[in-house]
């Protein structure tokens, strides 16, 4: 499936496109307001306000400026208008817009397109009937395509809202490359357009696989690669969008580190990240054995939103085995502290496998986090009594870390010797089986004379 690049439209403030999962931007800003106007004051304290997260006072402030029998209301409704988008009202944006709505005027225009456009994005999301979702959608093409005709020269906003819209909604791919094409070639160092023109690419480079064309691919590929990463150059270090396309790309190509990296940047520049791809990327990279890239997509989860990782494992329809998978890779990360790391908040699913809560219950013991691995190992136990090692590890703990109740971890190492002694009596058992169980035996045994001894200091 083709990721949902670009979103809802680029708004009339100059905003940039962003992907559908990030937050959209909090911004009132429109377009650039004459200094000399009576209320550029104002208006620039209420962009102020919808920056700190105060929209509705922002709306509060510009609100009577309307009435109050000046001139120059176009800016101030265009201001309004732009505040009404941030705060995801614009069917409030239009009604503001509607009094000074002129086919003339670029900006105007504009901001009305890109209020339909997000009023129809909006209906589309609720559900609401193809006819009011539609012509709200016939109405942002119409505004846009005319702002797009009456825009200066140095202001593509229109004619990237109209390509997004063009490809996007009504998935004219020919028209929205014919401009997405053009509009690179007379804005070389923008990186808006060259993001954009590198979304259209991904859209290019997705059809040519579908269609077969492998060397069309290819070609597509490195420009929609180019495009994308001189975007960022020119966009700077707070933007997503580039690299969320990249995952994208490099795990349709099968390079799973670069989509991982890819991925992970997202997250890092994300003020509220989604690790929703990441996410993906890790259960995916799990089931095909690519331990390296499925432990670095787990570990940038981990540091990231620890509590959200648990909450996308424990959403699993079978958490159990998901956690069990992504437990393995944990284990076999290499650093003692990103296993734990990821263990600390994959546990948190609470899957129902003994031999996984066993290996948390380890981990925390190597890392001195002894209340922690006894309460792992009570849990493996409950979860499968019968395994002799499990057992004795468990008492282990009681034994020689916790150094408390002496009973519970005599039954434990009893348990585990009664239980040994029972299998090693099954016949049929294969070389491996009986050394565990012989080497489980051995060692509850040992314990359980230095722990009648008194010793509590483990050997070695």
């Amino acid at each position: 499936m083709l990721p949902a690049i670009l979103s809802l439209a680029v708004m009339l403030t100059g905003w940039p496109a962003l992907p559908a999962r990030a937050p959209a931007p909090a911004s009132g800003d429109g377009p650039p307001v004459q200094s000399e106007s009576p209320h550029a004051e104002q208006i620039a304290r209420a962009r102020a306000l919808v920056e700190q997260g105060h929209g509705e006072q922002a709306v509060e402030l510009l609100q009577p400026l309307l009435a109050d029998g000046q001139d120059d209301r176009r800016s101030v409704r265009l201001a309004l208008a732009g505040i009404w988008l941030a705060r995801g009202r614009p069917e409030s944006g239009l009604q503001v817009l509607d009094p000074v709505a002129d086919p003339d005027d670029h900006d105007v225009t504009l901001a009305m397109g890109t209020a339909f456009r997000a009023w129809a994005d909006a209906m589309a999301a609720e559900g609401r009937r193809a006819e009011d979702t539609w012509f709200a959608y016939d109405e942002a093409r119409a505004k846009l395509t005319r702002a797009a005709e009456l825009a200066p020269e140095d202001d593509p906003r229109a004619q990237i809202a109209l390509i997004d819209l063009l490809l996007y909604v009504y998935g004219e791919h020919d028209d929205a490359t014919r401009r997405a094409e053009a509009l690179g070639k007379a804005h070389t160092d923008n990186g808006e357009v060259l993001l954009l023109r590198g979304c259209v690419l991904v859209n290019g480079y997705w059809r040519a696989r579908e269609a077969g064309d492998d060397k069309l691919a290819a070609a597509t590929l490195d420009r929609a690669v180019a495009d994308l990463l001189a975007a960022d150059e020119h966009l700077g270090d707070e933007r997503t969008e580039p690299w969320a396309q990249l995952a994208w790309l490099y795990e349709q190509e099968g390079q799973a580190q670069r989509a991982v990296e890819a991925a992970t940047e997202v997250v890092q520049r994300s003020t509220e990240p989604d690790l929703g791809t990441l996410y993906a990327l890790a259960r995916r990279y799990a089931s095909e054995n690519e331990l390296r890239a499925a432990g670095r997509a787990l570990v940038s989860m981990a540091e990231s939103r620890p509590a959200q990782l648990g909450e996308w494992v424990a959403a699993e329809a079978d958490r159990t085995t998901a956690a069990t998978n992504l437990a393995w890779v944990a284990v076999n990360l290499g650093s003692r502290v990103q296993s734990l790391l990821v263990l600390d908040a994959v546990m948190q699913a609470d899957p129902e496998d003994a031999a996984t809560w066993n290996n948390y219950g380890y981990a925390l013991r190597e890392a001195r986090r002894y209340e922690d691995a006894y309460r792992a190992y009570e849990r493996s136990v409950a979860l499968d009594d019968s395994d002799p090692r499990v057992l004795n590890d468990t008492a282990v703990v009681l034994h020689y870390y916790l150094r408390r109740d002496t009973e519970r971890a005599t039954a434990l190492y009893e348990q585990a010797v009664e239980i040994a002694d029972r299998e090693l009596r099954r016949p049929k058992l294969s070389t491996d089986r009986k050394r565990y169980l012989r080497e489980a035996r051995l060692d509850a045994r040992n314990n359980l004379s230095r722990l009648e001894r008194g010793v509590r200091t483990e050997r070695g």
